[in-house]
């Protein structure tokens, strides 16, 4: 498999929505020359840099910042200083990719975030349903009234959430030994309401 260079997923993102029009993956796939996995991987790089916002389910636009930064004609990792490169997150873990995710949805279900699952992770649906558990039962998320409909004969539907205490942007973990969700935004532990 060929390595990309610093900054080509991100970049080719920002092409794609430097028009400023608010476009799906599906129109982005059609005009870039990457696979819609990694288009996904440039639009996460650039809502974490504060360039780019999801408008509504599965469409994405620059926001003022990346913009303006898109008007400079510069590239992403091509100078040095401020808001020029986009800041590494502690770690690529599918959590952290899933807290991203919930940061740009006003509301999500399991099945919206888990795109963001690399193939080679084993049962990222699972881990996600534990993942919004935690995050349930220590305040951070909240279970919605109602449910999306489902797409087989005879399905109930699936379960909506809202993030509620987006605190920024390293994705909480929950730890065993406290049962406790700690925060790595703010440094502190968040008890869970019950064990999950």
């Amino acid at each position: 498999m060929q390595r990309l260079a610093p900054g080509t997923l991100p970049n080719a993102a920002l092409e794609g929505l430097a028009d400023g029009v608010c476009r799906t993956l599906v129109e982005l796939e059609a005009l870039l020359p990457i696979s819609r996995r990694k288009i996904t991987d440039g639009i996460l790089l650039l809502v974490q840099q504060g360039y780019a916002e999801r408008v509504e389910a599965g469409c994405y636009q620059l926001t003022a910042q990346g913009k303006a930064f898109a008007a400079t004609g510069k590239k992403i990792g091509e100078t040095r200083g401020p808001n020029t490169r986009v800041r590494k997150v502690r770690s690529s873990t599918l959590n952290q990719r899933l807290w991203t995710v919930m940061r740009m949805s006003s509301s999500f279900t399991i099945a919206d975030i888990v795109i963001s699952a690399r193939r080679e992770e084993a049962d990222p649906e699972h881990l996600a349903r534990r993942y919004v558990a935690h995050l349930v039962a220590a305040g951070y998320v909240q279970e919605l009234a109602g449910r999306v409909k489902g797409n087989r004969p005879g399905s109930q539907g699936f379960k909506r959430f809202r993030l509620l205490k987006n605190t920024g942007e390293y994705a909480p973990v929950w730890r065993s030994k406290t049962n406790a969700v700690h925060d790595f935004n703010t440094g502190e532990d968040v008890p869970c309401a019950k064990p999950v």
